[in-house]
């Protein structure tokens, strides 16, 4: 068990229960209902951040970048004709 295949998922956990955190303590008490709250979305996030597989290397190194030349275009309403 390699605890840099956690670290994704940890970091992202921590952060979020931190987050629900301090959006609990808005009134500087920690209720039991505010306590579930922070420990579930601790607990979802750490399981939805390590459940999604990471993009492999291969793709991320290969990726390129392609350019689409943009035209200029002619409008046609009379607001864009020129005026003799």
């Amino acid at each position: 068990m390699n605890p840099l295949e956690y670290a994704k998922a940890i970091v992202g956990a921590t952060v979020a229960g931190l987050g629900s955190l301090y959006l609990a303590l808005d009134n500087d008490v920690v209720s039991t209902q505010e306590w579930v709250g922070v420990a579930s979305i601790t607990i979802a996030t750490f399981g939805g951040v390590w459940g999604i597989p990471n993009a492999p290397k291969s793709t991320l190194v290969s990726k390129q970048v392609t350019t689409v030349e943009s035209k200029t275009v002619e409008a046609d309403g009379p607001e864009h004709r020129a005026t003799k």
